[in-house]
This record gives C-alpha cells, structure tokens and sequence, in this order.
C-alpha cells in the first residue's frame, strides 16, 4: 500500500457526483490488534489526503479489520433554507 503499510487492503471505494464536487467513501482494512489512536489518526490522515485532491468536496474513511461485511454507506443529506 502506498499511503501506510498498517493498510493491509482497500476493501471498497464509492465516488459519487456532489454538484460540481465528488464524493468519496472508501473502506479500508488494518489487523484487528492496531491500537485504536493509530487506525484513527491513519484513517483521518488519508480523508485530509483524498480531500485535498481536486474536485473532492468531502471524503469519508472506514476502518475495520475484515472484509466479511457489506460496505459502510454514508447519507448526505442536505436542505436549503
């Protein structure tokens, strides 16, 4: 893995269309015994990354520690006042 190697696998990515912006979901896959602070400050280290690419307006990092599970889904939700 290019970013860490505490990313054993990249079980899923989702893009979708935000307006002019994407959206990003990936779900990633680390051992099961990686302290909870390292996974954390990993995951959101890789969301500021994906973030910073252009034309991501928001990216959402999911850790887990098998791929035996359907993928995290994320619902934006928005309103307009």
């Amino acid at each position: 893995m290019l970013f860490a190697d505490n990313i054993k696998q990249i079980d899923s990515c989702t893009v979708y269309h935000a307006g002019p912006d994407y959206v990003v979901e990936l779900d990633i896959v680390m051992d099961a015994d990686t302290p909870l602070w390292k996974a954390h400050d990993l995951s959101q280290a890789l969301q500021d990354k994906i973030e910073q690419l252009p034309n991501v307006g928001r990216a959402y990092v999911h850790v887990d520690h098998e791929i035996s599970h359907k993928p995290v889904r994320v619902c934006i939700v928005s309103s307009e006042d």
